[in-house]
């Protein structure tokens, strides 16, 4: 996606304003959950060698 020069954002109406900013917001939340996921474990193994239950077993 391209964004809007500062121009274009100035001449934006009301509903293209309300747009920009439910992209802008929708673009936190994605970021939020793909940073949530690149710091999952990778597989059961680490998982369980990350806890001392998991060394037991």
């Amino acid at each position: 996606m391209f964004a809007p020069t500062l121009e274009e954002v100035a001449d934006a109406t009301e509903q293209e304003r309300r747009m920009l900013d439910d992209v802008s917001r929708h673009d936190r939340g994605c970021w939020a959950y793909m940073k949530a996921q690149m710091n999952r474990l990778r597989s059961v193994a680490f998982a369980l060698a990350d806890v001392s239950i998991g060394l037991v077993s």
